[in-house]
């Protein structure tokens, strides 16, 4: 999703250059994106950071604890160094969903969120209602875990409204104080 995502927020900012770059490392739990993405953040210098984050951790049920203390670590350093972030929960699917830890892991990452400051793209209420009104093969591959391009598509669309709205809210806040 990360062509469409560009593509779309370059229609809503029409005459800017918008350049998505996708760093993430597919099977990659987060404390492995914990210690390299500072080093990658640092790096690339963008002015926004979209973190997706939780689905390998709950499918492999790390210590809950750690995951989330880890999260805090890294909001943090991307706090202090002045990168705006956006957090992305755990994908679902009707075959995820019947791990009770999977929903402590959306939970969990969700709290953090609240607890950080940082807006949450609930994508796992999205692709729930999602799911319920047409069913995981309309948006995930036969794998019922990777997204199909329906999936990469309404992914693009939701990242997009998230960060236009986050925008218009940081704007009027500026605007009041």
């Amino acid at each position: 999703y990360p062509v469409r995502l560009e593509n779309d927020l370059e229609v809503m900012f029409t005459g800017v250059d918008i350049d998505v770059v996708s760093r993430g490392v597919p099977g990659e739990a987060g404390l492995g994106a914990c210690t390299r993405m500072k080093r990658e953040v640092a790096e690339v210098k963008p002015d926004l950071v979209l973190w997706q984050v939780g689905t390998n951790d709950a499918i492999r049920h790390v210590d809950l604890d750690g995951f989330k203390d880890c999260l805090r670590r890294t909001l943090t350093w991307l706090r202090d160094n002045k990168f705006d972030v956006v957090l992305v929960d755990p994908q679902y699917s009707d075959a995820l969903v019947k791990d009770a830890f999977y929903f402590e892991t959306v939970a969990a990452v969700a709290e953090v969120a609240r607890e950080m400051r940082v807006l949450l793209v609930d994508r796992f209420e999205a692709m729930r209602e999602l799911s319920a009104q047409r069913g995981d093969g309309f948006y995930l591959t036969s794998d019922n875990l990777h997204l199909n391009d329906n999936g990469h598509r309404c992914m693009a669309e939701q990242l997009t409204r998230a960060i236009v709205a986050g925008l218009r809210e940081m704007l009027a806040l500026t605007k009041r104080k």
